[in-house]
C-alpha cells in the first residue's frame, strides 16, 4: 500500500492551532494506527514547535535570524530526512503550518516542490489540506488580528480604518481561493489537494479535530483526548477601534516582542472582562455582497472541482449586527482601556520604585561594610 504525507496548509484563522495541539496531545493513539507526528528539531522564533512543517518555507531561526540560502537548504534536507524515518515506520506523516497557504503562492515553491520530489521517489503520496472560511469573514478577522497584534509604527504601513480597508480589494491579503488552489495543483495535482469548509456547526461535535480525522482518513472516537477549549481572546469591535486609533502613537507599535504589548493586553483584558459590547461585525450587508460577488466565479469552481457533494461553496451568511461609531458602549469602553493602561502603568512603576528601594539599601549595607573593611585595613578605628 502506498504511503501518504498530509500536509496541512491552513489557511490562518481556521482553527490551525487547536489542529496542531490536538495532534501533539494524541500523537502516541495516532502512531498506533499508523500515523506519525512529530515536532522538528529545528526552532523558529515566536512558533510553536507543534507547526512541524515550517522547514519548508525560510522563517526566521531562533538565535540565528532569517536563513541564508545555505541553510535553509540545510534545513530542507534534515526536514526530509526526518519525513523519511517516520516512513519506515508508519503508513502516514502529518505535518502542518498555517503560514505555507502565502508562503507557497510565489512562483518558485520551492518547498512544496521539494517535498512532492520526496513523496514521489520514496513509493509516497502528497495531498495538500486546505481549509476555507467565506472570504469577507477570512478578510475581517484578519484585519482584526492585524490590529490586536500590531506592532509597526511605520506611518505607511499603520492600519486603515474598516471602511477605507474593505472598500480597496487591493488592501487585501491574498483571498482568491481558487486561483491560489490552482498554483498547488501546479506541483501536486488537483486530485492530492483536500479542500474542507471551516464550519464549527458542520464538524461532529462542533470540533475542527474531529473533521480533521476525516480529512486524513480516520473515524473520530472517544478514544482521542480532546483539548478544552481554548479561551476566546478576541477583542469585540469597540476595542479593535480603539486599539487602531493608538497604534497611531509613535511607540505604541515598536515594543519589542519580549515585552508586554500594554494596548494590546488591555484591549484584551477590557474586552474579556469589561465590556458589555460584543458580537457586532464590521462588515455591513453591502460590503458582505460585494465582496461575495467578486470571488463568486472562482468560488463557484471549487465547490464544482474540488467538492463533488456541493452546489455552493459556502451557505448564505446570517446577518449580524454592524458596529459604527455611533456604538452607545464606546465611550465607556475608550474610557475603561485608557484606564487600564494608566493603572499598569502605575503598577508597573511601583513595582520599580520597589526595586529601586530594595537595591539602595542593600548598596547603603554593602557600602557601611567595605567602609569598615577599610578602616580596619588602614588600621584606624572605626
Amino acid at each position: 500500500m502506498k504511503k501518504v504525507i498530509y500536509l496541512h496548509i491552513g489557511t490562518s484563522k481556521t482553527g490551525t492551532t487547536s489542529i496542531q495541539n490536538f495532534l501533539y496531545r494524541n500523537r502516541k493513539l495516532l502512531a498506533s494506527k499508523g500515523y506519525s507526528f512529530k515536532q522538528m528539531p529545528m526552532r523558529y522564533d515566536r512558533a510553536d514547535r507543534n507547526r512541524n512543517a515550517m522547514f519548508l518555507a525560510s522563517h526566521r531561526l531562533t538565535l540565528i535570524g532569517p536563513p541564508t540560502k545555505q541553510q535553509q537548504e540545510k534545513i530542507l534536507n534534515i526536514g526530509l530526512a526526518n519525513i523519511k524515518a517516520q516512513l519506515k515506520h508508519h503508513q502516514a506523516v502529518i505535518l502542518t503550518d498555517e503560514s505555507l497557504w502565502n508562503s507557497f503562492q510565489n512562483k518558485n515553491r520551492k518547498g512544496l516542490r521539494r517535498l512532492k520530489a520526496f513523496a514521489d521517489n520514496n513509493n509516497a503520496a502528497l495531498k495538500i489540506i486546505v481549509y476555507f472560511r467565506p472570504q469577507e469573514d477570512w478578510l475581517e478577522s484578519s484585519y482584526r488580528q492585524h490590529v490586536k497584534k500590531y506592532k509597526n509604527s511605520n506611518k505607511k504601513n499603520r492600519t486603515l480604518p474598516w471602511d477605507a480597508y474593505i472598500n480597496d480589494p487591493a488592501q487585501w491579503p491574498n483571498a482568491d481561493y481558487y486561483t491560489s488552489l490552482s498554483r498547488l495543483a501546479e506541483v501536486v495535482g488537483k486530485e492530492n489537494i483536500i479542500v474542507r469548509i471551516y464550519d464549527r456547526k458542520s464538524f461532529i461535535g462542533g470540533m475542527i479535530e474531529n473533521d480533521f480525522l476525516q480529512a486524513v482518513g480516520l473515524k473520530p472516537s472517544e478514544e482521542y483526548e480532546m483539548l478544552e477549549a481554548e479561551r476566546n481572546t478576541s477583542l469585540s469591535a469597540n476595542f479593535i477601534e480603539v486599539k487602531r486609533i493608538l497604534d497611531r502613537l509613535d511607540g505604541t507599535g515598536s515594543i519589542t516582542d519580549k515585552e508586554l504589548i500594554s494596548a494590546e493586553s488591555a484591549a484584551i483584558n477590557c474586552s474579556a472582562r469589561f465590556s458589555s459590547s460584543g458580537g457586532e461585525t464590521f462588515i455591513t450587508p453591502e460590503q458582505r455582497a460585494f465582496i461575495r460577488a467578486h470571488f463568486r466565479e472562482g468560488n463557484e469552481k471549487i465547490a464544482k472541482e474540488y467538492l463533488k457533494d456541493r452546489t455552493e461553496l459556502f451557505p448564505e451568511p446570517k446577518e449580524k449586527p454592524v458596529w459604527n461609531r455611533d456604538n452607545p458602549d464606546l465611550y465607556e469602553d475608550t474610557v475603561l482601556l485608557l484606564g487600564h493602561l494608566i493603572l499598569e502603568k502605575e503598577r508597573e512603576i511601583n513595582r520599580l520604585k520597589k526595586t529601586v528601594y530594595l537595591r539602595l539599601k542593600i548598596y547603603d549595607k554593602c557600602k557601611a561594610l567595605f567602609d569598615k573593611m577599610v578602616q580596619r585595613f588602614m588600621g584606624e578605628t572605626p
